[in-house]
């Protein structure tokens, strides 16, 4: 008989030679080898029932475990109107009837201003208007500079806190965090001072405004990302943790002053180290992403035109702005959407090969709101998703809470678009948080069937509807501060006039 043949295991065992350098850092275990086989999946069971077996490279059970939460992992794809069109030639066919419309507008704006002045006349101070003069934007472009400066000094920063966090330890920790949030206050009030005080024009303001806001974003989950590494160091050899979470996108040590640049200018708010990137850039698709910006600038300054036409001074005025803010509202909406979440992105995607570029997903097709705040801007909803939502549910760490902890983070969502909101419009009128903060959250609630295609329609009519009344509401109170102007106070940036401007504009009409 001989002697008994002892059983294979059935996922090979790594040799302990490994030779894989950090920044090509790709995990390998026995849960990934087996990934989708019965045999990993019973091997992963056994782990994780079995009391003796300890994992590494997470921190042991205590107060300061930090909970394990599901990484966002980057992959090499196209937008989803750029995949669409490929494979399907009908909705490539639509794609470009849209562009050609876009393009008969602009034709028919450029006629209609020549019509009128007598002549082939383009107005080219229109469109560029926001911008303000040469010397202003000048100016803008130099603060910004400024701002990224800032920004890059948040590495030695960061880098000088590692060496210290081990000599010092919570000294250094406190002294680190009050610096980290000296930077946001200084960035956000050295931006609202410049605002106010050099009365920037519209577009300006608001590129400033987003600016600081990214910056600020970005260095947070830098920092969040590679704390964690020194708080919490763990090895690529590590069968649990960071080595299997992020699927090879971070190495054990702190990422170089090089990925930390790149991840400033990137179109991503998550830090990793490694991202998935083409291998040249194409210029033609740079090229076709510049124009189609241009196109579409252009087309949201001709509906911006025809809304802000007419000042409410009327009720004949009045009626004539809520008509036309609710027929172009939605579209309003998309044609925002397609220049910043699909030609901007794409565009920066392709000068720095950056090879991920799901920026949205198919919200068009949502039938309840919760899907759509999830697939509107991917961008925004994962950063919020990572560094709010998460946290508040492994803060409270409550059954109750878990059901209800989208409330706070919409609501803190909120806040930060009526802050934007605020740089071109010079006040703060909480309509985005009212209508899509408070009714949203309940519409929130709401998971209808997506078999019952009338909840589609619910949605697109509840968007039209919002997108409408807001641009509405704020033409009016951006026309009544102009025409009834007051003393410039922290409380009147709250107050609404629309309503006293236009009844005491309308009392002066009678008695005249």
């Amino acid at each position: 008989m001989g002697r008994r043949r002892k059983r294979r295991s059935p996922v090979p065992q790594e040799e302990s030679t490994d030779t894989t350098s950090d920044d090509d850092l790709i995990p390998r275990d026995r849960f990934t080898q087996a990934t989708g086989s019965v045999e990993g999946k019973r091997a992963q069971a056994e782990d994780e029932q079995s009391p003796k077996r300890k994992k590494k490279g997470t921190p042991s059970k205590g107060k300061d475990q930090v909970p394990t939460k599901k990484r966002k992992i980057y992959k090499n794809r196209e937008s989803l109107l750029t995949q669409l069109c490929a494979k399907d030639k009908n909705i490539e066919a639509l794609y470009h009837v849209l562009i050609i419309m876009i393009c008969v507008g602009l034709l028919y704006s450029l006629v209609h201003d020549s019509i009128e002045a007598g002549k082939p006349h383009v107005d080219f101070r229109y469109y560029f208007s926001g911008f303000g003069p040469l010397s202003h934007q000048g100016f803008t472009l130099f603060v910004w500079a400024v701002l990224q400066l800032i920004a890059f000094s948040v590495y030695p920063i960061f880098k000088l806190w590692v060496l210290l966090h081990n000599w010092l330890g919570l000294i250094a920790d406190l002294v680190f965090l009050a610096l980290l949030g000296l930077y946001n206050l200084c960035g956000y009030g050295t931006v609202i001072w410049m605002i106010l005080y050099y009365d920037m024009y519209p577009v300006t303001a608001l590129v400033l405004n987003v600016e600081q806001l990214r910056f600020c974003m970005k260095t947070y989950s830098f920092v969040r990302e590679n704390a964690y590494k020194v708080l919490y160091p763990w090895s690529k050899d590590d069968k649990t943790g960071p080595a299997v979470w992020y699927e090879g996108q971070m190495s054990p040590k702190v990422g170089s002053f090089r990925q930390y640049i790149y991840f400033l200018f990137c179109p991503t708010l998550l830090y990793r180290d490694h991202y998935p990137r083409t291998p040249r850039i194409r210029w033609m698709r740079v090229l076709s992403c510049l124009i189609k910006c241009c196109i579409t600038i252009a087309f949201i300054t001709i509906l911006t035109k025809s809304i802000f036409s007419l000042p409410p001074t009327s009720a004949k005025n009045v009626l004539s702005t809520f008509l036309t803010c609710s027929l172009w509202g939605l579209l309003y909406m998309f044609m925002t959407g397609y220049f910043f979440l699909h030609s901007w992105l794409n565009l920066f995607s392709e000068l720095f090969t950056f090879a991920d570029r799901e920026f949205y997903s198919d919200w068009w097709t949502c039938h309840d709101f919760a899907s759509f705040y999830r697939k509107w801007n991917l961008l925004v909803h994962d950063w919020i998703k990572a560094y709010i939502y998460s946290d508040l549910k492994d803060f409270f760490k409550s059954p109750l809470y878990n059901k209800v902890a989208f409330l706070p983070t919409i609501v803190i969502s909120g806040i930060f678009h009526e802050y934007v909101l605020w740089a071109p419009l010079r006040f703060i009128m909480p309509l985005l948080l009212l209508l899509f903060g408070i009714f949203g959250s309940i519409l929130f609630i709401i998971r209808p069937s997506p078999d019952v295609k009338f909840w589609n329609y619910f949605l697109h009519i509840g968007l039209h509807f919002g997108v409408s009344l807001m641009i509405f509401l704020y033409t009016m109170e951006f026309y009544a501060r102009a025409l009834c102007p007051k003393e410039i106070s922290f409380v009147n940036t709250f107050v609404p006039r629309f309503y006293e401007c236009y009844y005491t504009m309308s009392s002066s009409e009678e008695q005249i």
